[in-house]
């Protein structure tokens, strides 16, 4: 970048956009022309970490930053350097007086949570900002711009409002002794909100039919309604309904510009599972209807179905009463009742008598006379505080002594103390609930010994291993330089030299043992170092290759091809791997005379590649080594297999953001592969796709399939964890975004080795997918051999209850999915 231009260094990915925008095709002109005052505010403005965007001239041409490009949503990067009145025209009657006030009185502008209706999306939507519109003077002192830092409040404003709603919803209902009064509660707390629910029917059931019993916002007729409910009932859920195609129900009132079109059917469901009623709730036009929206709607419908939950509940109460003494003394776990203000012990069953130490002639006294041993302890002041507040008490694993079988034991319980309340809400008494744990407390506790004793054998094993090869190094260096004297005297007793160059072999192949050794006690005690600089990679892949040749002169190692790249990472580790690869190589193939290394820059990876012909290694044995690499913090392997140096190897790998893999058929040979990130100047912004119904990025590829109704995704290139969990993600949204429950996920173009993300996969992100709906997954595998042990890991370790089916050929798992029914 010219010196002229320094105002534009940084800036993330605005900075860029900025840097390669064509100026002259706009109002501000080429920036060569910009005065002085527009580039310190420039300057100013990709510098800020806060959204601010500079509207300049009498056109009021816009320039902002990474964090103000999140406002216009869609519009962005189509805004930079147009107009204010072209990017906002439906703000344009609000805020255009404004910006004329900056310019011509040159006087700041200040708004908080002001409604801003925008077009940013398909749709006009109600938002809320903070912000600030400040003059910005030019060269001659005159206001030649104008400063605006925004902060959008739409979410805190929206939290505010739908929280003070469900505050005033909860205690409103459940106070309510009829199911009557809680519809029609619920009804007058919910049209207090209009703006998120612009309409809404409060159905009940009379039998299994639904009958409106409260609404709001519109006009109910007809006995009949085409609502979803049956899908409601059999799934739990349904489509958004149509309000425009329901004619029973015409609309009578609107808070907002547009009518509501969409709403949402959603059960009123008992604690005991039972559908009691439906909440049909209009969405507000202005809004999307995302998770927050869906959670306030659920929210609402829960608390409508608690609280006639409660409702049902007191109607079995007394009822309750009345079996509340045989469910005790039957229950399979130990229950007390504490009647009144001396904790009279009214039921005491079989096993609470067992926890205590007691018999049943206890029955009937005070529990502070037959257990004086809990007198002016915590279990006292507990007891107390229960029955004074009324406040349930539960506590895991609490200590308490006991005289049990003559003598105080020290035991451990789970317990809850629940209030006996009354018709007329007065505590009369304390249930307890409790489960001795002691045997279980015990054994974890020797179990968890007996982990910190094996973690200090582990710690003493690495320490004898650092010291040890410490303290080997030392007389095999001696050793090391004695026989080198030995070569130099021996050099005419062609007898003797033989013997002593065997020694040395030998001796090299204790001192690379030593030195591998010292770096996997560093590993383990994580004390590797690591220098990081710039480097010439082709440079050190030809230095590496011509000290692996002088020590191996039976083959020929050929560089068949190369490309450069600048690394940044450890040069003395990396060569490490290359000599490593290079190495195992030449010994896995002694009945061959040459080894192939390839390199070339792909994807911002730097890829090696080293191909011996040699003995190759079985699919088995792949999958074994696979097995033991495939988790970062696996280290299973360390000490048998192909030995020390791959493991070391990975590990470094895995410091530099890298990965290794292997490509082998036996008798044939065998290619290990290793990438690690290159240093790429100038590199492009990813350009990035993505309208709901379809997503692109450099590594992924992901379309709703509306006719076949499932989610269909491509992955390309290279993969790693990150990648992974982004693109995964991308998935979860389409999918519940599509209420569809199959995926079609091709990995054809996948390369390398991505296991890291493994687990990921099979414990946090299956399991919600399978939460959000996923039923049928079909895996088109990649070649990679990797590549296909990683996808066949995740789903190994996968408890769900979704159908996975691999595949190597795209169409045989289309027909798959289409065979596939819910």
């Amino acid at each position: 970048m010219e010196e002229e231009y320094s105002f534009l260094r940084g800036g993330g990915s605005m900075g860029a956009l900025i840097r390669n925008k064509d100026w002259s095709e706009t109002l501000l002109g080429d920036i060569s022309v910009w005065p002085q005052s527009l580039r310190s505010a420039v300057s100013i403005c990709l510098g800020a970490s806060f959204p601010v965007c500079i509207y300049w001239g009498e056109k009021l041409s816009l320039i902002y930053n990474d964090a103000w490009s999140v406002i216009p949503a869609q519009k962005h990067p189509w805004a930079l350097g147009r107009t204010a009145k072209e990017v906002w025209p439906e703000l344009w009657p609000r805020i255009g007086a404004m910006f004329q006030s900056v310019l011509r009185d040159g006087v700041s502008t200040h708004s908080k949570s002001e409604l801003l209706f925008m077009e940013r999306a398909d749709y006009v939507e109600e938002t809320y900002y903070d912000y600030d519109f400040s003059p910005i003077r030019g060269e001659d002192g005159n206001v030649a711009g104008v400063f605006n830092a925004g902060l959008e409040t739409t979410a805190h404003i929206l939290s505010e409002r739908r929280t003070a709603l469900l505050h005033n919803l909860f205690n409103s209902v459940y106070i309510e002794n009829s199911e009557e009064s809680v519809f029609s509660k619920a009804g007058n707390e919910i049209k207090k909100l209009p703006h998120d629910i612009p309409c809404f029917i409060l159905f009940t059931k009379q039998g299994d039919t639904p009958v409106p019993a409260v609404w709001h916002g519109v006009e109910v007729a007809g006995d009949n309604m085409v609502l979803p409910f049956e899908e409601v009932v059999s799934k739990g859920d349904a489509p958004l309904v149509d309000m425009r195609q329901i004619m029973s129900i015409e609309r009578s009132e609107k808070v907002w510009p547009l009518a509501c079109s969409k709403a949402k059917l959603l059960p009123l469901k008992l604690s005991s599972g039972e559908i009691c009623g439906f909440f049909l709730a209009g969405i507000s036009p202005n809004r999307p209807f995302d998770t927050d929206y869906q959670v306030f709607f659920q929210t609402i419908a829960a608390h409508i179905s608690s609280a006639i939950t409660n409702v049902r509940a007191q109607k079995e109460r007394a009822h309750s009463v009345r079996q509340l003494r045989s469910l005790f003394v039957h229950a399979p776990v130990a229950i007390a009742l504490l009647r009144g203000s001396e904790f009279i012990v009214e039921v005491a069953n079989e096993r609470v008598l067992e926890i205590w130490g007691r018999t049943a002639d206890i029955v009937g006294f005070p529990l502070f006379e037959v257990l004086p041993e809990v007198v002016g302890t915590p279990i006292e002041e507990i007891l107390k505080e229960v029955y004074s507040t009324g406040r349930r008490f539960s506590a895991g694993e609490y200590q308490v002594d006991l005289i049990r079988n003559g003598h105080l034991e020290n035991l451990f319980v789970n317990f809850v103390y629940e209030p006996l309340v009354n018709s007329d809400g007065l505590v009369e008494g304390i249930i307890t609930v409790a489960h001795e744990i002691t045997d279980l407390v015990t054994a974890r506790k020797q179990a968890q010994n007996n982990a910190e004793y094996l973690a200090e054998l582990m710690k003493q094993k690495d320490e004898f291993l650092s010291i040890a090869s410490h303290e080997l190094k030392t007389p095999v260096t001696s050793v090391k330089a004695y026989i080198q004297l030995c070569q130099r005297v021996l050099n005419s007793q062609e007898r003797a030299l033989v013997f002593v160059n065997k020694a040395s072999d030998q001796v090299n192949r204790l001192e690379k043992l030593i030195s591998d050794l010292l770096d996997v006690s560093k590993i383990n005690a994580g004390k590797m170092v690591y220098n990081l600089e710039p480097f010439d990679f082709n440079l050190l892949l030809k230095e590496s290759i011509e000290s692996v040749q002088h020590t191996s002169p039976k083959h020929h190692l050929i560089l068949e091809s190369s490309e450069d790249a600048v690394v940044s990472g450890d040069r003395l580790r990396i060569e490490q791997v290359i000599n490593n690869f290079l190495t195992n190589a030449v010994k896995y193939s002694p009945n061959s005379d040459r080894v192939i290394i390839r390199s070339e820059v792909r994807q911002n990876n730097v890829i090696v590649s080293v191909q011996d012909f040699g003995i190759g290694i079985e699919r088995e044995h792949i999958n074994k080594l696979f097995d033991r690499f495939y988790r970062v913090e696996n280290t299973a392997m360390k000490y048998q297999g192909l030995g020390l140096g791959l493991y070391i190897s990975s590990e470094i790998l895995k410091r530099h953001n890298g990965s290794f893999w292997i490509e082998s058929e036996p008798g044939k040979g065998s290619i290990f592969y290793f990438r690690i990130p290159v240093n790429m100047p100038g590199e492009d912004v990813p350009q990035v796709i993505d309208n709901g119904m379809y997503y692109k990025d450099p590594q992924l590829n992901i379309r709703y399939n509306r006719e076949k109704s499932r989610v269909e995704v491509e992955w390309t290139g290279f993969q790693d964890l990150e990648s992974v969990k982004h693109g995964c993600m991308v998935i979860l949204r389409f999918l519940k975004a599509n209420n569809c429950s199959s995926v079609l996920n091709d990995n054809r173009l996948v390369e390398g080795n991505w296991s890291e993300a493994s687990d990921w996969l099979a414990f946090e992100w299956f399991p919600t997918m399978e939460a959000a709906g996923l039923k049928f997954l079909a895996w088109i595998l990649s070649s990679s051999t990797f590549s296909e042990l990683a996808a066949r890991k995740s789903i190994e370790m996968v408890n769900g209850n979704f159908t996975t089916e691999f595949f190597t050929d795209i169409s045989e798992a289309e027909q798959w999915l289409d065979g596939c029914s819910d």
